[in-house]
């Protein structure tokens, strides 16, 4: 029996089984999960949120069942693969409408700018207009820093005899955005595997920062060839994540993806640099798609050809 054959099967037997063998087989996906990325959390999340392990399996649960239901064979790939976001989904979605300190999206973007660019003694005015945003978002992730320690719920140890925080180890590491990171990385993971050897090589050049001229003649080809290469890897990844019901995978989720893997420099963080030299986020991927170097794509000013002339020195 082939391979497609057998997850054939198995696609069958999700829709097929008994509510009792369905949960018997693949309940364990939420325990693993849980497991896996709450279990060093568990006492933060329940001081911030009254949420405890249990109330977290509970969630991944009905992740599960919903997946169950919404699940459609033509998909093409096994449950799991499907199931583990929606799992993720439904937990990171608890969690959030538990928090008793809720912030958005954008003030934590903010904040980690903030933090990257190491602003947190400026004037909030100075950094809204450095950010462009609001006044009133920067006074929100400012407050909503490790240093005002007033605003955060003090768990029971001490550092340097100093309390911590929930911040410290739930909002500073970053764990509020975990899941979304998690589902994004199982993506982008799924992704590459589907790469033949020569993509995978020249890609992972590319994300160390080496000019397409470099890597050309690492690989005896020309510059040229290396640009349609990388062409053809984000044309791929877009067509997987439609493939996938996976929405904007070319043009969102592995650009925000690659943003947290290979994006950072010995010199800061490429977009950062790329707004500094006056090049918004939509032209820094635009240039990436278009086979550039992060270096080039970063410091060239609008309007650029592609040559070094008037590149910002950094």
């Amino acid at each position: 029996m082939g391979d497609e054959q057998k997850d054939l099967i198995e696609q069958e037997d999700v829709l097929m089984m008994t509510d009792d063998d369905f949960m018997k087989k693949y309940s364990r996906l939420v325990y693993y999960y849980v497991n896996k990325y709450f279990s060093n959390i568990a006492k933060a999340i329940e001081q911030e949120t009254n949420l405890n392990m249990d109330d977290l399996i509970q969630s991944g649960m009905l992740g599960l069942v919903t997946a169950r239901r919404d699940f459609k064979t033509e998909l093409g790939f096994k449950f799991t693969t499907f199931a583990v976001p929606r799992i993720l989904g439904c937990i990171r979605k608890a969690v959030r409408d538990s928090q008793k300190i809720r912030i958005t999206n954008e003030v934590y973007e903010i904040k980690g700018k903030i933090s990257r660019m190491k602003l947190h003694d400026e004037e909030v005015e100075s950094i809204a207009k450095l950010l462009e945003v609001s006044v009133r978002d920067v006074k929100t992730a400012k407050e909503f820093n490790p240093r005002t320690i007033s605003l955060q719920t003090p768990l029971n140890k001490e550092v340097n005899k100093e309390k911590v925080t929930l911040e410290n180890t739930l909002i500073d590491k970053k764990t509020s955005m975990t899941l979304d990171d998690v589902i994004k990385k199982m993506i982008i993971t799924a992704f590459l595997s589907t790469l033949c050897s020569k993509e995978k090589f020249v890609w992972e050049l590319h994300a160390k920062n080496m000019t397409q001229a470099a890597i050309g003649k690492r690989l005896g080809v020309t510059q040229t060839q290396i640009s349609r290469i990388l062409k053809g890897i984000y044309k791929k990844a877009e067509e997987y994540g439609n493939k996938h019901s996976l929405r904007d995978i070319g043009k969102t989720r592995f650009e925000k993806t690659i943003e947290n893997h290979v994006r950072q420099s010995s010199h800061g963080n490429w977009l950062d640099i790329a707004e500094s030299n006056g090049v918004s986020r939509g032209a820094f991927w635009y240039r990436l798609r278009e086979g550039w170097s992060y270096e080039m794509a970063a410091t060239q000013p609008l309007g650029s050809q592609g040559t070094r002339k008037n590149k910002q020195v950094i």
